[in-house]
């Protein structure tokens, strides 16, 4: 076990968790306080509704956007923010989620393992993958690496039932892009699940297709360590077998509702597999279906003329920094920092 000293000194190298509010500055210093006495090196950066502009580069390059006050409560709003804080015990809660996922970060350690209830789709997980997902970007950037970033699996296709882990698929030129953003990713709160437990299912894709390539099942494999929105992030080679079927396999289900209303039969299974034996059913059960469903995937490519294209990202509800885009501000505003100014004494950035 580290001794203090040496626990100290990674703290100190570690970038600190950062968290993005929209809030006034009443509300901004109240949850830093409420922070402080959890997490004493945290960062908080507050942006009034002027500054929505700014607030995707903003939540990109921290750990938690929080909306603070009732009006985020219901509705599309709230799915914006990583965390809504309407409360004393909303704000509670938050302090103590923010404490376990620093404590996790820090130390290189997963969630514990459960499992999920199954859940109808909702929109929130879009907005999550979104979130989520230029977080992921960002840190590949920090690494010197640019890459593209989609969001696949269950809760990508509308209407499909799902556990609710957000899958998110990264594709590099070389495996040795995510090996170079390890540390990156870490410190942005995705722990390198191989590393911590590599005899683990998921580890390495299943080849699939006459013409796939063992080495082709190869892939980076990493979590967050958010206890209320839990995600795996896949990294594999842009054009590998692998990068492909995660992605016509979205398209697919998503264009196919007879495919989908398959598929969602095997996931419901999940609901009555509370043994371990009921896991391993329901683990068998779909690849046993992910098996018999390519060929018709693949079907449905040819006759609808499917190929991955490249998407540009984007996040709902957010716009960029139009400076990061090339745009000049609207006549008649001023052109406010990107990044909030630090209150003097109290260790808050601010832009008020």
């Amino acid at each position: 076990m580290l001794d203090r000293e040496a626990r100290v000194h990674r703290m100190h190298e570690m970038s600190p968790l950062s968290v993005a509010l929209v809030a006034d500055f009443e509300a901004t210093r109240a949850v830093w306080r409420a922070l402080q006495s959890a997490v004493p090196l945290a960062m908080v950066e507050s942006f009034d509704l002027s500054d929505v502009q700014f607030l995707a580069a903003a939540s990109a390059r921290s750990h938690f956007l929080v909306g603070v006050g009732d009006s985020w409560e219901e509705g599309v709003a709230s799915a914006a923010f990583d965390a809504v804080i309407a409360d004393e015990e909303d704000l509670s809660d938050f302090v103590r989620r923010a404490r376990t996922f620093e404590s996790l970060r820090r130390d290189h350690r997963p969630l514990p393992d459960e499992k999920p209830p199954v859940q109808p789709w909702t929109e929130r997980w879009a907005q999550v993958a979104d979130r989520l997902g230029a977080r992921v970007r960002a840190a590949f950037e920090r690494a010197g690496h640019p890459v593209r970033v989609d969001h696949v699996g269950s809760t990508a296709v509308r209407g499909l039932p799902s556990p609710g882990v957000v899958d998110l698929q990264v594709g590099v030129d070389s495996l040795s892009a995510a090996d170079a953003a390890a540390d990156a990713l870490r410190a942005a709160g995705f722990v390198n699940l191989q590393s911590l437990t590599p005899g683990a299912p998921g580890m390495r894709d299943v080849p699939r297709g006459p013409h796939a390539l063992r080495r082709e099942a190869r892939k980076r494999v990493f979590a967050n360590v958010d206890e209320a929105q839990r995600a795996i992030v896949h990294v594999r080679r842009t054009g590998s077998a692998s990068w492909r079927h995660a992605l016509l396999l979205r398209d697919w289900l998503r264009a196919d509702a007879v495919a989908r209303n398959d598929y969602a039969g095997v996931v419901t299974m999940r609901v009555a597999s509370d043994d371990a034996s009921g896991g391993v059913a329901y683990a068998r059960a779909k690849e046993g279906w992910f098996d018999q469903a390519f060929a018709r995937a693949e079907a449905w490519a040819a006759a609808a003329d499917w190929s991955p294209a490249a998407v540009a990202a984007r996040v709902p509800g957010l716009r960029r920094d139009r400076r990061d885009a090339g745009a000049r501000s609207e006549p008649g505003t001023r052109d406010r920092p990107a990044m909030g100014r630090l209150v003097p004494g109290v260790g808050i950035a601010s832009t008020e």
